[in-house]
């Protein structure tokens, strides 16, 4: 989702906690192994090949960020965790959470699905090299009435697109 004036929704909703976030910052060199990583699995030699695939432009960032973290997950977490995908959603098992990861193009806004209660607020900005994750989020309610306060209060118009980052508790990984 895109808005009609993005450098006041950005600056509104998610630049006062990109320095709060957990950031990862990718070399040239990591960008580019995953990027072969990516090129192997669909069998093509570059992304201007890549991209004649139906479809793959638009599913590419969500593609390379899911490599990225992965990896980056691989790096920091201590302990045993599995990163399982259901219905073309990932989850993140970690210490006594399962975490929907809820990826989102900064620019943009995290979507959320009300029907997980555990989420993981993952950003990104490819041309910049960065991935941010934002914290977790809790989405449990005890009825109906908590539930639409929720939504009113912190999505776009009462729907899906989650706006209210001081409510995400940091992702804690060690």
């Amino acid at each position: 989702m895109n808005f009609d004036n993005t450098q006041k929704d950005i600056g509104t909703y998610i630049l006062p906690f990109l320095e709060k976030s957990l950031c990862i910052n990718m070399t040239y060199q990591e960008k580019e192994k995953i990027n072969k990583i990516i090129f192997k699995k669909i069998k093509v030699k570059n992304l201007a090949e890549a991209y004649d695939i139906p479809d793959f432009k638009s599913n590419y960032g969500k593609i390379f960020v899911n490599i990225a973290l992965n990896r980056f997950l691989k790096e920091i977490l201590k302990e045993e965790y599995f990163v399982r995908v259901i219905s073309g959603s990932r989850y993140l098992k970690y210490k006594d959470k399962n975490l929907l990861i809820n990826y989102f193009p900064i620019g943009s806004l995290p979507s959320l699905d009300f029907n997980h209660n555990q989420h993981l607020i993952v950003g990104y900005n490819l041309g910049k090299n960065k991935i941010y994750i934002f914290g977790e989020l809790d989405i449990s309610f005890n009825n109906k009435k908590e539930f639409e306060t929720f939504k009113s209060n912190n999505t776009l118009s009462g729907g899906n697109y989650f706006y209210s980052f001081e409510l995400l508790k940091p992702f804690i990984y060690d």
